[in-house]
């Protein structure tokens, strides 16, 4: 799972149009060939995303903005930011906005292809020192900044185009408790390795697909095959989906409701969804193919308990 998630899984971002970041970034490229760092150049030329874990209590609870998505603020290399807590993802990501202001380690280089619903999949490989989640402490780690910035909304309905992303090389280190009717999460050290994002088993108008458990995601959203298999998606439709997305707009997604959704034991009826080209032709190192995104953040106020150890999804 993890090999398959080397490349940057981010969870659908709410834009509509996207422009160049390049203006953002050649400062931070030129500060890097000035100051070459041998041990963050190491990093970078790693193939999976590290972020070391350097302490914090056991468990700690903090407040979620109320907004669209899971929000907190954080910091990283000493500035503050609002972070989206993103189980979908399997990097921490910055804008470029945010990339500039915390100066992260950035040398001349070429994007790597993220697997970003969307959002432009080309990403570039920087290094940041620090990060903070409330108590919580992560050192060094190679973190994704988009080759293209939006223009448009920022995730979780935030009005600063200085964000970050914090994915699964944070998040997989605990057990994640998201409250979404007292609007905080509890994080919860499970002493292992952190885990890869999590998929599970839902029952979608009665037909069994794996999910991807999506805390960054507004809505649920299926792969244009599983929506065709479930009739809905229209001929008229499928020509939108037959590439992946790479700008989250009009034309990219196809508004559907789902009848029933089963998932953890939980049912939902009557779910505001949509048709995008995530995953394109991935196959799962199980053999399943994954039909689309379970978005938490849109399926009302429940509590959604993700253990990364075990590969466990609860609901209540």
């Amino acid at each position: 799972m993890n090999r398959l998630f080397g490349v940057a899984l981010l969870a659908p971002l709410l834009w509509a149009c996207t422009r160049s970041n390049r203006n953002l970034l050649t400062d931070l490229e030129a500060s890097a060939k000035r100051a070459p760092r041998a041990d963050a150049d190491a990093l970078l030329q790693r193939r999976d995303w590290p972020l070391a874990f350097l302490g914090g209590p056991n468990s700690t609870r903090l407040p979620l903005r109320k907004s669209g998505l899971p929000v907190v603020r954080g910091s990283v290399n000493g500035v503050e930011l609002m972070l989206v807590l993103d189980t979908g993802a399997s990097v921490v990501a910055l804008s470029g906005a945010a990339a500039r202001k915390t100066r992260l380690y950035l040398p001349p280089g070429k994007e790597v292809e993220a697997i970003s619903p969307g959002y432009n999949p080309g990403y570039r490989r920087a290094v940041c020192d620090s990060i903070r989640l409330g108590a919580l402490r992560f050192g060094r780690g190679v973190v994704g900044v988009p080759s293209r910035e939006a223009t448009g909304r920022a995730p979780g309905g935030l009005t600063t185009r200085t964000w970050g992303i914090l994915g699964c090389p944070a998040l997989g280190r605990f057990v994640v408790r998201f409250d979404f009717r007292r609007h905080e999460v509890s994080l919860r050290r499970h002493g292992g390795p952190a885990g890869a994002p999590l998929f599970t088993e839902a029952r979608v108008n009665g037909t069994r697909l794996w999910m991807l458990v999506d805390s960054g995601a507004g809505r649920t959203y299926l792969e244009p095959w599983a929506a065709s298999r479930l009739g809905l998606l229209s001929e008229r439709d499928r020509p939108r989906h037959t590439t992946k997305s790479a700008a989250f707009g009009r034309g990219h997604t196809t508004a559907i409701r789902l009848d029933r959704l089963g998932v953890a034991g939980q049912h939902f009826t009557d779910v505001r969804a949509a048709v995008v080209n995530t995953f394109g032709d991935i196959v799962l190192p199980d053999g399943h193919k994954p039909a689309g995104l379970l978005g938490l953040a849109g399926l009302g106020e429940r509590v959604w308990t993700i253990d990364f150890r075990r590969r466990r999804l609860h609901v209540e």
